[in-house]
């Protein structure tokens, strides 16, 4: 009664030594992790004049990550990301045998409402935690593994995580003052904002500890559980991005506040700083999940083509004896009723048969090794064996290069020509004689 209606009693007069006094702030904190008390929230609506359409997004309690201004006091929407304690042993696709193995991550959402009221000075705050059923999410929709979220567990995880270590903080006496207890409510709203975001950094290094056990173990020995596990770490991880990106959105709003303090604004650029490379080390997260699954897929894809080649030479090992079967197997018979194949009334033609057909057979087997090597390292092997491949093949000339004088000969070349005309001109003058 006397919270709801009293007054809040006057701050001490300032010293004329002291500059400045820290300012009084009234955080009021509602748990309603079991369910929201509505009369408490329209109590609490008259006594800091909460806003209609604020009030009804505590209400619906799905309300999206958001900034809202209003004339009396700002309302703030986030969402909590924390990891759940116990369920990932209850998932099935988790049991793949292994002792070393990190757990499955599971995500649970909390949703937390901030209220700051008594502008410009912000003297007044009011948080509300409450519960967000996952089983209505579009993830949930899409996963549909019938595991539903333990709401308990996320309400004793946020709290060990942010309200019970921010009470502590505040309360604490034998330490120096705290910027909290220094500045106005505006910081107690960023002291909020920041653990939230502080509290997803365990959630990215799960995931980063889970994709690189399964990039460290061998494909052979790959489970077909993580098979059907990585498509669905790509759609959370996607998820997780959906929700980091419009709380970026409403630091960057805080920040381009005027109303909000100088001290505030530059502290919430530290916290937007950390945004922007969680959701990088997020993108880098989906990433490595997708070059895990393109590797198996590769190895998938090069064992079912060894598999159909190593089918295809055994086929084609025994296809001569296949058709050497086909043949001799057709009755074809002339008038008298006899054989029209001659070999089939030998003698031995029997063992002539398998004689011809284990010859056939083992050509076929020393034929596979030259097909599976190549035809490079088939050169290669037998310039090996035989000496007679290391003869390097002679260069070919051309007609031009054939008849072109070489440098040494070209001496001997002008010497006939000068002999010859010597006799022409002999022959020319004996004729004139």
């Amino acid at each position: 009664r006397d919270f709801f209606f009293g007054r809040r009693p006057p701050l001490p007069p300032i010293s004329p030594v002291a500059t400045s006094v820290a300012p009084r702030v009234r955080w009021v904190h509602v748990e309603a992790i079991d369910g929201l008390d509505r009369v408490l929230l329209l109590r609490l609506a008259v006594k800091f004049r909460l806003h209609p359409l604020a009030v009804d997004d505590v209400i619906d309690h799905r309300t999206p990550t958001k900034l809202d201004r209003f004339a009396d006091n700002y309302f703030i929407s986030l969402e909590i990301l924390a990891l759940a304690g116990g369920n990932s042993s209850m998932d099935p696709a988790c049991t793949t045998g292994f002792t070393d193995e990190p757990p499955r991550v599971r995500i649970l959402r909390t949703h937390i409402s901030v209220f700051l009221s008594g502008r410009p000075s912000w003297n007044t705050v009011v948080t509300i935690h409450q519960g967000r059923p996952d089983e209505s999410s579009w993830l949930a929709l899409w996963r549909s593994s019938g595991i539903k979220p333990n709401t308990a567990a996320a309400a004793s995880t946020s709290k060990s995580d942010v309200w019970k270590e921010l009470r502590k903080t505040l309360e604490e006496k034998t330490q120096p003052v705290r910027r909290m207890r220094e500045e106005a409510g505006d910081f107690l709203a960023y002291e909020v904002i920041n653990r939230v975001v502080a509290g997803l950094r365990p959630v990215a290094e799960a995931y980063a500890r889970r994709l690189g056990y399964m990039h460290q173990r061998p494909l052979s020995n790959f489970p077909q559980a993580w098979l059907s596990e990585l498509p669905e770490i790509q759609l959370e991880l996607a998820d997780l991005i959906r929700s980091l990106r419009p709380m970026r959105h409403v630091v960057h709003h805080l920040i381009n506040d005027e109303s909000i303090g100088s001290t505030t604004q530059l502290y919430l650029e530290d916290v937007e700083d950390s945004i922007d490379s969680m959701i990088e080390d997020v993108s880098q997260l989906t990433q490595m999940a997708k070059t895990v699954q393109d590797s198996h897929e590769r190895h998938r894809d090069k064992r079912n083509t060894d598999i159909l080649f190593n089918l295809s030479v055994i086929s084609s090992i025994f296809l001569p004896a296949q058709f050497l079967t086909g043949v001799y197997g057709m009755n074809f018979q002339n008038e008298d009723g006899s054989s029209s194949m001659p070999e089939l009334t030998f003698e031995h033609g029997y063992t002539y048969f398998w004689g011809l057909a284990g010859c056939l057979f083992l050509s076929s087997c020393l034929l596979v090794p030259f097909v599976k090597m190549g035809r490079h390292a088939v050169k290669e092997n037998l310039q090996k064996i035989c000496p007679c491949c290391h003869r390097k093949p002679s260069r070919r000339t051309s007609f031009t290069e054939s008849v072109r004088p070489s440098a040494s000969g070209g001496h001997y070349i002008r010497k006939i020509r000068e002999e010859v005309k010597q006799v022409k001109k002999r022959n020319s003058g004996g004729g004139r004689a």
